[in-house]
């Protein structure tokens, strides 16, 4: 660059030298294009007149095979697909994860099974199954059966045990019960109650002689354990059935002859050998039931086989529930014994339906084989009528008038509460120890510390109606379950990926809204994880609800944790991954950007969407523009390394003090410096800041002559109007520049190259100096400037107020003015009245970066 460029009417110096370039490079195609059509018709004149066309020379350009452009467009897809892919793999190796604990999920039927040591979390994953288990039937809330007017229960409450003022209750007033329900016309009565020890031959004899009386009473066994038969130490399970006909022989022989011979004794133990209890109900039951990990009973015994099979038996109210369907007959119970193999039970209305049913196996290798099937729970206790066992055998009380009376129900009362229906009996009293917790969460109960417990007796009425519904909890199968993890886990990592665009560009124009409201806390980071988690929750929302809405329709049990649990993680990991780039992206690109536009714009384009820019609009700034003197003969004479260590350096400590003023760098043209105060970010005192730092950047040049020796003098143009200020550029191309535009920059663009004319360093317009005037010294002149019809008055800034000297050291001694160019009005002229100097912001430390 010449030591005094004269700037044209453009923008900036580099506009015309572009201009004169862009017309040459034109001029040079249309050579390029004139010749090639003077060949094409020369070779179209030698066609015409039959001579041979000239061979060409030039190779044609060989294309590649489609095979090669096929493989080099997967690499490219794959490449621009990184992010995907690293994310599928995250996936896949969570789901592998959550695969295995779903298997040992499958496990939890085996009775003795012994727990994967090396699965870290799956007590946790398992108990999270079963609670979201319990809460989708709080989800579903109650449910009325259809057989609820076919089931009746009477229990052993509180009231009673109070009367009876004992415990166990003496069997005979079982047989008395049961008298009075076959008298009433029960279809079937089922006594939840343990009678498989010797209390009473009396009693015994006569609840006997009352089952033996109705025919139609069901009576439970129970699991007991013994030593193995090899010897082993371990034990096993068996059957322990209720008391048969020679439960009393080993006793009546043990016993003194005199009670032998006693009348009484002797005619109860003949009826109990001719009838027993055992042999009074239908068949062997199983009334025990199972606990999952958590210690509820969700699950109830179908079916019991010995490891052998040589017997098999139902539970207790898949027994009783066979009774009323007519499965058991006088042929030993094939239809019964064919419905417990087959899996396939008849329901009150329609054909037989498949329970499903679930494998136990045994924790020893002779023990039972359990085959369970999910209780549907209907709802809270007390879903089924429950009569109190006081009222229904009916109890003497004494009358105000000292005599005995009969209170409960009468025998048309009776008739009307259990004619027909399926009537279980067993405790219901809190102390006896027969409630298990319920594995249902009522919303509705303000007692919310308290655990709900439902009695033994009513969750074999609740899976009598499930078996008379056709009702069953269906559960998916293990491969559906890892199906649902790798599916789930995959889409959660890739939606994660794949919504990454769309996370950056929100969270982008979250901070810039926030931004423009007065907020420059910079909070991108928790909007962009805010943002993935509003992002993250409708799908697992909707998993949830799709589940949900499966288990209310169709009973059926989806298996949820492990899905959700591996989308979590999946998604979590890839978030964590896609943070960590981002910030790395995002540290990088602030970095580079930093180097090349000022800190405000920088910060401005960032804060804008993707794809968005800073919209050009109308503002009132500042322009500086800056040259040196004395940068072309050096250059000349240097080596080009040199010349450039030299720029960078005098570049440095200018662009520092800029910044220090608050004005940002708007290009650097050639040695040239374009700089401006007042955008992006508005300030009031831009015009001040704009001769300040003119001042400051004077005193850093004489600086850096001192430091470096390098004879460099700067020449400063400064004016203050509005101005178009934006990204410009090639829009559609995607090359933009944030500059500033209009006649402000121009005229202060004009105002440096005055300097040289009128013999000074730092000229302003006076619409600067109205607004510096308080704190700088200087003077006055009127200029011609190129474009403009009249004079402008400018101003010659000598220094700060109080320092009128400053300028002597800011460059050599120029020549004279011609007097033609200086109004014989100019004189030195101090303005303010302040004789003190106001304070100036220290010049930068350029080695330090520190205020000197």
């Amino acid at each position: 660059m010449n030591d005094s460029p004269q700037f044209p009417e453009s923008n900036s110096s580099s506009t015309e030298s572009s201009l004169a370039q862009r017309d040459k490079q034109t001029t040079d195609n249309d050579d390029q294009i004139q010749a090639a059509d003077n060949t094409q018709n020369v070779d179209l004149s030698n066609r015409a007149a039959g001579q041979p066309e000239k061979k060409k020379t030039q190779k044609q350009p060989q294309f590649r095979s489609s095979l090669s452009s096929e493989r080099f467009s997967i690499g490219r897809f794959l490449r621009s697909r990184r992010m995907e892919l690293t994310a599928l793999v995250i996936a896949l190796l969570v789901s592998q994860f959550f695969v295995l604990h779903t298997l040992h999920f499958e496990t939890r039927y085996e009775r003795g099974r012994e727990p994967w040591w090396w699965l870290p979390f799956w007590q946790q994953l398992e108990r999270a199954e079963l609670s979201l288990y319990d809460a989708r039937f709080s989800a579903r809330g109650p449910k009325v059966p259809n057989s609820l007017d076919q089931i009746a229960i009477v229990g052993i409450d509180q009231s009673s045990l109070t009367l009876f003022e004992q415990w166990p209750i003496p069997r005979s007033w079982h047989a008395r019960l049961i008298r009075r329900l076959k008298s009433a016309g029960a279809k079937v009565i089922v006594l939840d109650i343990d009678f498989s020890d010797k209390r009473d031959i009396h009693e015994d004899a006569e609840l006997a002689k009352a089952l033996a009386e109705a025919g139609n009473v069901v009576l439970p066994s129970y699991d007991a354990r013994q030593a193995d038969r090899q010897g082993d130490e371990r034990s096993m399970e068996f059957l322990t059935t209720p008391l048969g006909t020679t439960d009393y022989d080993e006793w009546y022989q043990l016993a003194k002859e005199e009670r032998r011979i006693d009348a009484k004794i002797e005619k109860s133990y003949q009826l109990f050998q001719e009838l027993g209890l055992d042999e009074q109900t239908p068949d062997i039951s199983i009334a025990t039931l199972h606990y999952d990990f958590d210690g509820n009973a969700r699950r109830y015994p179908f079916r019991v086989e010995y490891h052998d099979g040589s017997v098999r038996l139902g539970g207790l109210a898949v027994l009783a529930v066979g009774m009323h369907q007519g499965l058991l007959d006088s042929r030993e119970n094939a239809a019964y014994e064919l419905a417990l193999q087959s899996g396939m039970f008849p329901p009150d209305n329609g054909a037989a339906v498949n329970v499903p049913l679930n494998l136990n196996l045994p924790a020893f290798r002779n023990s039972p084989i359990h085959y369970t099937t999910p209780i549907n729970f209907w709802g809270r206790p007390g879903t089924f009528v429950t009569y109190s066992y006081k009222e229904v055998l009916g109890h003497k009380i004494i009358g105000p008038n000292g005599k005995s009376q009969i209170r409960g129900f009468n025998a048309e009362q009776l008739k009307k509460r259990f004619k027909d229906k399926i009537v279980f009996v067993g405790a219901t009293a809190h102390q006896l120890k027969d409630t298990f917790p319920l594995p249902y969460f009522d919303t509705q109960r303000e007692e919310d510390d308290a655990e709900i417990e439902i009695a033994g007796v009513e969750i074999h009425a609740t899976v009598a109606a499930m078996l008379l519904d056709g009702e069953y909890i269906r559960t998916t199968k293990p491969r559906t379950t890892m199906l649902l993890v790798y599916v789930l886990s995959v889409m959660s990592a890739l939606w994660a990926a794949i919504l990454r665009g769309w996370v950056n560009k929100l969270a982008a124009l979250a901070q810039a809204r926030a931004s423009k409201v007065g907020l420059r806390i910079s909070f991108h980071s928790l909007i962009w994880f805010l943002l993935y988690c509003c992002f993250a929750i409708p799908p697992i929302v909707g998993f949830w609800e799709i589940i949900k809405l499966l288990f209310v329709q169709e009973n059926l049990w989806v298996v949820a944790v492990y899905p959700l649990a591996g989308a979590l993680v999946s998604s979590a990991l890839v978030l964590m991954m896609l943070f960590g780039i981002e910030n790395v992206e995002r540290r990088k690109t602030i970095s580079q950007l930093g180097a090349y536009v000022a800190p405000e714009v920088r910060d401005e384009i960032l804060a804008q969407a993707e794809g968005e820019y800073v919209r050009p609009r109308r503002v009132h700034a500042t322009m500086l523009f800056t040259d040196l003197e004395g940068f072309t003969s050096y250059s000349e004479t240097h080596e080009p390394e040199q010349v450039v260590e030299a720029l960078n350096d005098y570049f440095d400590r200018m662009v520092r003090i800029i910044r220090a003023h608050g004005g940002g760098t708007d290009k650097f043209i050639g040695d040239a410096v374009m700089a401006f105060f007042g955008v992006p970010v508005p300030r009031y005192d831009h015009a001040v800041q704009g001769v300040l730092c003119a001042i400051a950047m004077q005193e850093e040049c004489a600086r850096f002559r001192d430091d470096t020796g390098i004879e460099f003098f700067m020449r400063i143009g400064i004016h203050s109007g509005e101005m178009i200020a934006g990204s410009i550029g090639a829009t559609q191309a995607g090359f933009l520049n944030y500059t500033t535009i209009g006649d402000t920059v121009n005229l202060a663009s004009r105002l440096e190259g005055k300097n040289k004319e009128f013999g000074s360093w730092i000229m302003c317009s006076a619409e600067t100096f109205e607004a510096a005037r308080s704190l700088v010294e200087g003077e006055s002149a009127r200029a011609s400037i190129k474009g403009k019809a009249k004079d402008v008055e400018v101003y010659i800034v000598h220094g700060l107020k109080g320092h009128p000297e400053q300028s002597n050291h800011w460059g050599h001694q120029l020549p004279a003015a011609p007097s033609a160019a200086l109004p014989h009005e100019r004189a030195r002229d101090s303005f303010g009245d302040s004789p003190e100097p106001l304070a100036l912001p220290a010049p930068i430390d350029v080695s330090e970066g520190k205020s000197l």
